[in-house]
């Protein structure tokens, strides 16, 4: 009983006390599709870990082969422990979801304030869009290269307890399937690290 109880106090710290250790963002293709028409040269996002509340800076190089339009996307996400990687449930829109309307998430992310704080994100990302072209009205995208150098993202502090919580290392498997053909048309797994802010305050 001592043995157990110990291993549940070992996990129960790991689980939600360590923060992330990743120091490199870390991605690969996937899928069934060999040859899908998004093809990513390049994929980096930095600091890792990333710290919430704070900056992290995104850079994209991309090719479409032909165009694309609406599509779903599903995301699988677990949290990394020392005993096994935790598959996370879909809550107030962020973890293991799926989005089947891809040229309207942002918008409807700022208008529904998913998880009380990604309106200012979800407006972050559409002025990103924006810069290549892609609106909700303008959603199909015609085969040409992508280029996002650095692109500024400032992500929201949470509570203290949740901001505990989120801290820790994570593997997103993510799916992009068009509607109009159904072809899986970008797959990729990513991991990323994510720390709490470090203040004079223990508990703050």
């Amino acid at each position: 009983m001592k043995l157990y109880l110990t291993l549940m106090v070992c996990s129960c710290a790991q689980l939600v006390l360590v923060g992330g250790t990743l120091r490199k963002f870390k991605w690969s293709t996937c899928g069934s599709n060999h040859n899908p028409p998004i093809h990513i040269h390049q994929l980096d996002v930095t600091p890792m870990p990333m710290i919430l509340p704070g900056n992290i800076y995104v850079t994209v190089n991309a090719s479409l082969t032909r165009p694309l339009t609406n599509a779903k996307l599903k995301l699988s996400m677990k949290r990394h422990t020392f005993l096994f990687d935790l598959p996370l449930p879909c809550m107030s829109h962020l973890g293991s979801c799926s989005y089947n309307n891809m040229c309207t998430m942002m918008d409807t992310m700022i208008a529904e304030n998913w998880a009380n704080s990604m309106t200012e994100v979800g407006r972050q990302i559409r002025d990103m869009l924006r810069e290549l072209g892609v609106t909700a009205t303008n959603c199909t995208i015609s085969p040409r290269s992508l280029h996002i150098n650095r692109y500024q993202l400032h992500l929201p502090g949470l509570s203290s307890l949740l901001s505990i919580v989120a801290a820790g290392d994570y593997k997103i498997g993510m799916l992009v399937t068009e509607h109009s053909t159904g072809e899986d048309i970008f797959c990729a797994n990513l991991e990323v690290s994510i720390d709490k802010a470090v203040s004079g305050n223990l508990f703050g």
